[in-house]
């Protein structure tokens, strides 16, 4: 089941308003993960997709931006992708000390995690990756790493590898215990979105559903409308620039 609609965020061809539509259509989504029945007492969650390109990194930043505003409470970012990490690169910083360090035994796993703001998530980015990332995530390191760290944050947002390209993604998935799956639209095959979800699930970690990224501005907004605000007067037509943009 689709639980979700991103929509695309823009470069420079639109402005704040598309920027706004990108942040407001995140914030749905946190608000139906926390709200809802099944999914409202998640802890730790992976971010998945079948293939590289469908999404799943800027999802997992983006959302555990909108769990911080919104909820207020601690949330870990964790970049799993070690073999193409970039969330460091987004938050300005440095690849190592990170996740893989941690797994390989060289650092603890408070060394390396960062807090680059009050209101932005902690960051634990990949790291090095000093050996095979499957024998990094298949000796039970990890499982036991998430155990301590559902000790320090309410929520775990995981950036996994893509399911079809690396094994370990499915690893992650089962030490995370729940996930949601990426899929771009207009450009994920849906045999790939089977087999990716399929895979997950066997597993035994819980699908909290499909997310569709990359839906088009006009498209989103002409579906849904644009409801703008403004933190500095109620009576503005206007909206301030999100700092997720």
């Amino acid at each position: 089941r689709v639980i979700g609609e991103i929509a695309n965020n823009p470069t420079n061809r639109w402005h704040h308003r598309a920027c706004r539509l990108n942040c407001e259509s995140v914030d749905y989504l946190q608000t139906c993960l926390v709200l809802q029945e099944q999914t409202r007492r998640f802890q730790v969650l992976a971010v998945t997709s079948a293939v590289s390109g469908e999404g799943k990194t800027t999802l997992a930043v983006h959302l555990a931006a909108s769990l911080v505003v919104a909820t207020g409470e601690k949330v870990l970012l964790i970049d799993a992708d070690l073999r193409r990490p970039g969330i460091h690169r987004r938050f300005g910083l440095d690849l190592s000390p990170g996740l893989g360090n941690v797994l390989h035994g060289s650092v603890d796993c408070h060394t390396a995690i960062s807090q680059v703001g009050d209101n932005e998530p902690h960051i634990m980015p990949a790291g090095q990756l000093l050996e095979s990332p499957h024998r990094l995530f298949g000796n039970g390191k990890f499982g036991a790493l998430l155990e301590s760290l559902r000790e320090h944050y309410r929520y775990v947002i995981i950036d996994t590898p893509p399911v079809l390209s690396a094994c370990e993604s499915l690893v992650i998935a089962q030490a995370a215990g729940s996930f949601l799956h990426c899929v771009r639209k207009d450009r994920s095959r849906l045999e790939h979105a089977r087999h990716s979800h399929a895979r997950l699930v066997s597993t035994g970690a819980e699908s909290f559903g499909t997310v569709l990224t990359f839906v088009p501005f006009r498209n989103y907004s002409a579906r849904y409308g644009v409801y703008p605000w403004d933190v500095q007067s109620s009576n503005s037509i206007g909206v301030s620039e999100s700092s997720r943009a």
